[in-house]
């Protein structure tokens, strides 16, 4: 792992370096400035552009092809599956029509613990299916020939995040205070899946439990569950989930860990959404209006590669029927036997491609810095500072601009991956989000 993640480095080093020195060769005229004039910064600007498009070209091909990549994959993995069976069969050990059985002795090349989202709006009946998934495959249960037996873990959002919160936020689902109690909620679930993988016991149940730390804002509460330690777990993450944005958070955590990940898509109409809603009790009834703002918003599992792993469900049918058992069982048997691989494992066309994204998200560092400070002497000239204390500022902040950039390359500071995913995708507000993380760097 260290030599991949040099390798990396190195590439990284390389793009950047190349793009660093053509674009440099091209676009300085002269050395009678230590800043860029403005035709050399416009040059340097159209320069990086380019580099940026090609790389675009190039993820765009890599998309197009990465499915054949992962089907290939798909196909190796169920040939190895079906060896399996085989064994199993010819051992004695009982096998599921419609998904590979697992006996829990950790022989098999599948992980132990899996991510499965539920998505779907308010009243679709997620919070059922969850229960039902807890019930069905629970702790309690004994393996039999016609079920997996596993840890089950629901996480709710409407149980860890603050009733006043959720009051608050109910008209605009998308503030900014959501947002970040749902990073929180995040954070929550990466220290369960660091704590279940650290657990060391004899016994063969043990409590987990996740106590509520003074840096905890929003989640007000500790938890425990019990898990046999010989199952695999699949922790159920129960919330709307109704931007691809909020998904990918959760397969890019399945990716830092190597688990597995699926996702589980209730579809429902806005109709019956608010039919189910004013059943709740009143105080959990969601804000028509924001049911339906969520039904706009809806962005259901589209054959990404990373949602390949993905299931239809109709809203309010029952789940315990054979069929829909065995569909469930079957995804979630195909994503522990193929859990994500962490980004080190890409092939070498999709490594080229996300070094040159690294070389963008630099790049962009570069110019918010430049800009942070050319803000910062703007409010100093205004407030009519001393012209040697002028001069002296604009040194010391291009020297944190240029320190910080440096720290920026060699990962000394590391850039939240999911503003470097903003970044490369061309956000909108990848911009602002990326300037606001730079000035609590950058020295008053």
């Amino acid at each position: 792992m260290e030599q991949n993640a040099l390798r990396n480095f190195k590439d990284f080093l390389q793009v950047y370096n190349y793009m660093s020195n053509t674009c440099f060769q091209h676009c300085v005229n002269n050395f009678y400035s230590r800043d860029l004039a403005a035709d050399e910064e416009t040059c340097v600007d159209l320069c990086v552009k380019k580099h940026i498009n090609v790389n675009h070209r190039i993820m765009g091909i890599f998309v197009e092809i990465q499915p054949m990549i992962v089907n290939k994959r798909i196909e190796e993995m169920n040939q190895a599956a079906l060896q399996m069976e085989q064994q199993a069969a010819a051992q004695g050990q009982p096998e599921v029509k419609g998904y590979t059985w697992f006996m829990m002795s950790g022989t098999q090349p599948a992980a132990d613990i899996c991510l499965a989202l539920l998505v779907g709006l308010p009243g679709s009946g997620k919070t059922t299916l969850a229960k039902f998934l807890k019930q069905y495959f629970s702790t309690e249960r004994e393996a039999s020939e016609d079920t997996l037996s596993l840890n089950v873990i629901h996480i709710c959002y409407d149980n860890l995040i603050t009733a006043d919160l959720a009051h608050r936020c109910s008209s605009d689902p998308d503030s900014g205070n959501w947002r970040d109690a749902r990073q929180e909620v995040l954070t929550m679930v990466e220290k369960m899946m660091y704590m279940l993988k650290d657990v060391q016991t004899k016994e063969e149940v043990h409590k987990l439990i996740l106590k509520c730390g003074p840096e905890s804002k929003y989640i007000k509460k500790d938890y425990e569950w019990d898990i046999v330690i010989k199952k695999r777990t699949v922790l159920v993450i129960d919330d709307n989930m109704y931007y691809s944005s909020m998904r990918y958070l959760y397969f890019q955590l399945a990716r830092r860990h190597n688990v597995g990940f699926f996702q589980l898509y209730i579809e429902c109409s806005v109709a019956s959404a608010l039919t189910y809603n004013k059943k709740r009790p009143l105080v959990e009834q969601v804000p028509e209006e924001v049911i339906h703002k969520m039904a706009d918003r809806m962005e259901p599992p589209d054959g990404k590669p990373w949602e390949q792993y993905s299931l239809l469900l109709n809203a309010h049918e029952p789940y315990s029927s054979e069929e829909t058992v065995q569909k469930i069982g079957s995804i979630i048997s195909k994503a522990l036997l193929n859990p994500v691989e962490p980004v080190e494992d890409w092939s070498e066309l999709g490594e080229a491609s996300r070094q040159a994204c690294m070389a963008s998200v630099i790049h962009q560092c570069d110019l918010g810095l430049r800009h942070l400070v050319n803000e910062r002497m703007k409010m100093l000239q205004k407030s009519s500072v001393d012209p040697d204390d002028l001069r002296a500022q604009s040194r010391i902040l291009n020297s944190a601009r240029i320190e910080l950039l440096e720290a920026v390359k060699t990962r000394e500071i590391v850039v939240p991956e999911d503003l470097c995913a903003a970044v490369q995708l061309c956000h909108p507000l990848a911009g602002v989000r990326l300037q606001s993380f730079l000035s609590t760097l950058l020295p008053h």
